[in-house]
């Protein structure tokens, strides 16, 4: 019972995360599109937020989405493509050492600019929706 304090405390936290990042967020946006000074652009991107919280907070749930459909995906990938081929590598290591060795490092050199591409495809794209929403919520305000 004496912990019944921190259930509010750990939501006003999560609720400060979420606006800090929206922040920070439209901070990084408005620096480059505008192309102001550090602390004028901090201000104008705290300005913003709060200026228009209900859309940017609107967009932010579809970005979640995406980041939970994007996240589920690399799981599976992991589980259905890394798990087996690290299996089969273990397994290989067990007959002959060496060609163990040898095709778990491909395998991971390969897998890891697999998820490499991936990941620098995804971050231009979430880059390129939150550009977008500035632009569009920019109009609007």
């Amino acid at each position: 019972l004496g912990f019944i304090w921190l259930i509010p405390a750990i939501l006003i936290l999560i609720i400060a995360a979420i606006y800090v990042g929206l922040v920070v967020q439209f901070w990084s946006q408005i620096f480059i599109v505008e192309d102001q000074g550090i602390i004028s652009t901090i201000r104008a991107a705290i300005k913003f937020v709060n200026s228009s919280f209900k859309e940017v907070i609107l967009f932010w749930l579809v970005a979640l989405v995406v980041n939970i459909i994007y996240t589920i995906a690399i799981f599976i990938v992991i589980f259905v493509v890394v798990l087996p081929l690290g299996l089969l590598a273990i397994g290989i290591g067990f007959a002959n050492l060496i060609a163990g060795i040898i095709i778990g490092v491909i395998g991971f050199l390969i897998i890891y600019l697999a998820m490499l591409a991936i990941s620098g495809y995804y971050t231009a794209g979430i880059t390129s929706y939150w550009t977008l929403v500035y632009l569009e919520l920019k109009k609007i305000i």
